[in-house]
Order: structure tokens, then C-alpha cells, then sequence
């Protein structure tokens, strides 16, 4: 048998696993050669050993159905561009393996299944409630992981909590958390645009009306920035776990409602001030850190769900509009999402449905291909390697994370 295929055999980690093999036969003479040669023998048989073997959980799609009868000779697999040997795919269906092809003996842990909830809300939407109960009630089961990201806290939810209480109960406390964040960070950036837009009629001096302004906007972009400090904690948390690893990001659409124009402003002079935000830096680009989220998460295998919710934010009297009494603003941020959805093979759904789009993105999570390879001239060199699969002689949609790092 090959040295990747006993790998296989004997039970490589999810992800990625380095096992070395040392033959016991001859034993004996194997001690006497190494009292002879020395140390610098017995390191390159450990490096002649090393095998490793890279997990890729793919999806394909025909427009929008999951393709479920591919075999291993369908699948193509390319590092870094070049053709790699396709050791085992395995077709997964939420909990179970549905069917195997390739090296024997070796069952991937899909048993285990950790989910990440994260909540980019401007405020609550009554369709965030079905989402949740739908998520619990159909999705979640004994022995699953949850942990739920607020804008203003992390919660970890305990591994026993959907064997100790009922469902209901646990969707209950999921949603009250939410709600209750979301209001509270709702709050804090009306209180702030208002005192942005107060500021058009102080009396005070320009100079000090331009420090406050300046000071507001920071806080405005520090309540709505991308904690990407808390996404790589979230992925170097998850590349230690064995099992499946979903995120399913919400984010509403990225407006500013405008409040009543005052009698002494004209409805071009508010707009105006509102641009004035962006001018300082609210729209947000691609930077070194964004990428850095990108490449934690395709490496721990982490796939990603955007579900982008088209419902704008509400005005004080809790009216919501698309065009009119909204200033289109962070657009960068949800490309950001898009992207990291993008290199994890995770799906993205651009809906004013919160629950439809959890379904979906739930359906997405349970049902792909795992497929296994052993890179040809491995080396642990710290770089990240590119993975690209193709399926042969078909134009299938195919949605896999970007690549890992050979560590």
C-alpha cells in the first residue's frame, strides 16, 4: 500500500495531519547502523517518512442543486497549479457518510459539528427570530458546539445545553441575547448620528466643531469596523477541533436612515452632511488584515455562510425604505463577507428572508464531498498553498476553501 493510503488507513486528523512511520522490522540492525552512522541518518529517514494528507470539503452545484452522484474520477486537484493524485472522496449528509471511494479503513470525524452564529445587525429584524428558531430546531443536535457573536459580545453555549434543555428553551436565550445586543448597539449609533447631524447647528466654533465631528466619526467607525481581531480568534479557536466547522454570517444592508429634515435645512444640505461621513473614512477596503482573516479560515477549514439581509435599517418611527430616507454607506464591508465566503467554499445568499436564507445555507452546510490528497514534495515551509478542484468534463458550479498553510 502507499504511504498515503496507510495514512488513510490509519486515520489522518480533518484538516490536515503529519504522522511519520518507522518499519519495526529489523530492529537490531536498524540500532547498530545508527550507532555507526549517527544522527544525520535517523533525521532523514524521519523526512523520507513524513505523510501528509489535506482534507477539502467541496460543494457542486447545478444552478441551484447539489450535485450527489460524482465518483473520485470526476474530481481534479491542483496545488499550487500542479495536478495532484486524489486519494479518497467521501460524500457527507449532515451526520453520516452517505458514500466512500478510495483508500479504506479511514472515517473522517463529521460526527462532531461546531457552528459560529454572527450577527451584523444595524438593528433586529422580526425574520431574525424565525431564522434562530428554524437553526435550533432543525439544524442543531446533541453533541454539537454553538457559539454566537454579537456586535457587542461573544457567547459560548454550553456542549450539554441542547441534551439539558429543550429546544425552545435554548432558541429562547439565543434570540434574547441577540435582540438585546443589537438593540443596545442600535441605540449608540442613532445617539451618535444625531449628535453628528446637532453639530450643523451649534454655535460653537469651527475649529471645535470639526474636532467633535472628527470624534464622532470614530466612534462611528469603531461601533461598525470588522472585528478582525475577534474573526482570527474565532479560526485559530476552531483549527484545534476535530469535526465540521460552519459560520453562518448575518448582515443587514449597510444604510444610514435620515432623520426629519429640520425646517432651517434644505433636503440637498443633509444628504451632503451625511457624505461628509464617508469622506472620513466609513467605506472600508481591502486590506493585509482582511486577507489574513481569508487565509485563517481556509486553512482551519472553516466554511463560511453569508447570508446578506436586503431590509435597510429603520427610522426612528421604525420605517424602512431602500432609497429614500437611506445613505448607502460601508459598502466594502459586505464585499469583505462576500469574499470570505468566497475562499472557504461557503455560500453566499442575498435575501430580505433571514430564515429563508438560513435554510439554505444550512442545506449548503450538510451536504458536501470531502476529498483527500497527499501533496507531492511536501515541505513545512510556513507558505500558503492555493488548492483548486475541477470536476472533469462538466460545468458544475464547485465551491472549496482557497488553501492552507504547510505548517
Amino acid at each position: 500500500m502507499p504511504k498515503s493510503g496507510l495514512t488513510l488507513a490509519l486515520g489522518v486528523m480533518r484538516r490536515q495531519q503529519v504522522s511519520s512511520f518507522i518499519k519495526i522490522a529489523g530492529l537490531a540492525a536498524g540500532l547498530a547502523c545508527n550507532l555507526l552512522i549517527g544522527s544525520a541518518f535517523g533525521q532523514e529517514l524521519a523526512h523520507e517518512a513524513v505523510v501528509v494528507n489535506i482534507e477539502i470539503p467541496v460543494r457542486v452545484f447545478q444552478g441551484s442543486r447539489f450535485v450527489e452522484n460524482l465518483t473520485i474520477d470526476d474530481f481534479e486537484v491542483f496545488e499550487n497549479g500542479v495536478l495532484q493524485k486524489v486519494e479518497a472522496v467521501y460524500l457527507v449528509k449532515g451526520k453520516s457518510i452517505a458514500k466512500h471511494e478510495g483508500a479504506p479503513g479511514f472515517t473522517p470525524q463529521i460526527a462532531r459539528r461546531h457552528f459560529v452564529l454572527l450577527f451584523e445587525l444595524n438593528d433586529y429584524l422580526p425574520e431574525i427570530t424565525r431564522a434562530v428558531d428554524d437553526f435550533v430546531g432543525n439544524v442543531l443536535s446533541p453533541g454539537d458546539t454553538l457559539t454566537v457573536r454579537t456586535p457587542l459580545k461573544t457567547y459560548h453555549f454550553r456542549e450539554d445545553s441542547f441534551r439539558r434543555l429543550p429546544k425552545k428553551e435554548v432558541a429562547a436565550q439565543l434570540k434574547s441575547l441577540v435582540k438585546k445586543d443589537v438593540g443596545r448597539a442600535s441605540m449608540r449609533l442613532r445617539s451618535l448620528l444625531r449628535e453628528y447631524q446637532d453639530l450643523a447647528h451649534s454655535e460653537i466654533e469651527e475649529e471645535l466643531k470639526d474636532a467633535e465631528r472628527r470624534d464622532i466619526i470614530d466612534q462611528i467607525v469603531k461601533l461598525r469596523s470588522i472585528d478582525r481581531a475577534g474573526l482570527l480568534e474565532t479560526s485559530a479557536s476552531l483549527k484545534k477541533l476535530e469535526g465540521q466547522k460552519h459560520l453562518f454570517l448575518f448582515m443587514q444592508k449597510e444604510t444610514i436612515p435620515l432623520p426629519a429634515f429640520p425646517a432651517d435645512i434644505t433636503p440637498n444640505e443633509l444628504p451632503s452632511a451625511l457624505d461628509e461621513l464617508q469622506v472620513h473614512g466609513l467605506r472600508k477596503e481591502k486590506t493585509g488584515a482582511v486577507e489574513a482573516v481569508e487565509k485563517a479560515f481556509s486553512d482551519a477549514s472553516i466554511s463560511c455562510h453569508f447570508i446578506y439581509l436586503t431590509k435597510g435599517m429603520a427610522d426612528d418611527e421604525g420605517r424602512r425604505s431602500y432609497r429614500d430616507n437611506t445613505l448607502e454607506s460601508w459598502s466594502e464591508t459586505a464585499s469583505v463577507f462576500r469574499e470570505l465566503a468566497k475562499v472557504t467554499g461557503g455560500l453566499v445568499e442575498t435575501t430580505a428572508n433571514a430564515a429563508a436564507g438560513m435554510k439554505k445555507a444550512a442545506q449548503a452546510s450538510e451536504n458536501y464531498y470531502l476529498v483527500y490528497y497527499a501533496p507531492k514534495g511536501y515541505q513545512r515551509d510556513g507558505t500558503f498553498k492555493t488548492i483548486s478542484v475541477r470536476i472533469k468534463d462538466r460545468n458544475y458550479s464547485v465551491f472549496h476553501r482557497s488553501g492552507y498553510v504547510a505548517d
